[in-house]
């Protein structure tokens, strides 16, 4: 897989892994298996699940491609239905997924999945800038402003990472861009219109990354690393 196709986000949160190779990954939402391909990159063994029988038709195929289909097992189910083994998985990852389940009882069943001291880290959608939570609860929909999503997504806030906290050993959070500015962009101008705005206001989110680091944990995404 080419990795080019990686966001600053996707390799921030593959890095936190650090070395995986012969590790065993439960990874949840695998989608089209772009990650999932590169975590086998990495050496790791893979248990990938997805709801979607068209996105695993698609991962097992990039899968194969790429010469990794010994190492990845793949599972059509929702993950609330997948049968897992006690202890079984060092780590457990994902992108864009917790925002979709159920998240005390998803956290509890990944940390049943992990070993001992073993690690879940995810790329979530955010909560944590109460700005971004009005907008979506409030505006999204109306008033010209798109709605993008589903209607049972929730990102992570104070009250998820709360629970977090009362039942892993650690939890921390990571932020390594600004990402909220752009959103006028997605929600507003839908990336059709006045494309020198859209630039210019992914251009803010860039240097106040740079200029403002405290500020990212207000931008729309997070990731959220567990240890059991």
């Amino acid at each position: 897989m080419d990795s080019a196709q990686l966001s600053n986000w996707d390799i921030s949160a593959l890095n936190l892994l650090g070395n995986i190779h012969e590790k065993k990954i439960l990874e949840i939402g695998c989608g089209s298996g772009i990650l999932t391909a590169e975590l086998c990159k990495r050496g790791a063994r893979i248990t990938a699940v997805d709801i979607s029988s068209d996105a695993i038709e698609i991962a097992k195929n990039r899968i194969i491609d790429a010469g990794y289909d010994e190492r990845v097992k793949f599972i059509n189910a929702a993950f609330e239905k997948t049968e897992l083994s006690n202890n079984e998985f060092d780590y457990v990852f994902g992108k864009w997924i917790l925002h979709h389940l159920e998240f005390k009882q998803s956290l509890d069943k990944i940390l049943l999945s992990l070993k001992s001291n073993g690690r879940a880290v995810f790329i979530e959608t955010s909560y944590l800038n109460p700005v971004i939570k009005f907008t979506r609860k409030y505006l999204s929909g109306r008033f010209g402003v798109s709605k993008v999503g589903t209607s049972d997504e929730k990102p992570l806030g104070h009250d998820e990472i709360l629970y977090a906290k009362q039942k892993c050993k650690k939890v921390s959070l990571h932020f390594p861009e600004f990402s909220f500015f752009w959103l006028f962009d997605r929600h507003i101008l839908r990336y059709r219109k006045f494309r020198t705005l859209g630039k210019f206001l992914n251009e803010i989110d860039r240097v106040t990354s740079i200029h403002l680091p405290k500020l990212r944990k207000y931008g729309y995404y997070l990731i959220i690393e567990c240890v059991k």
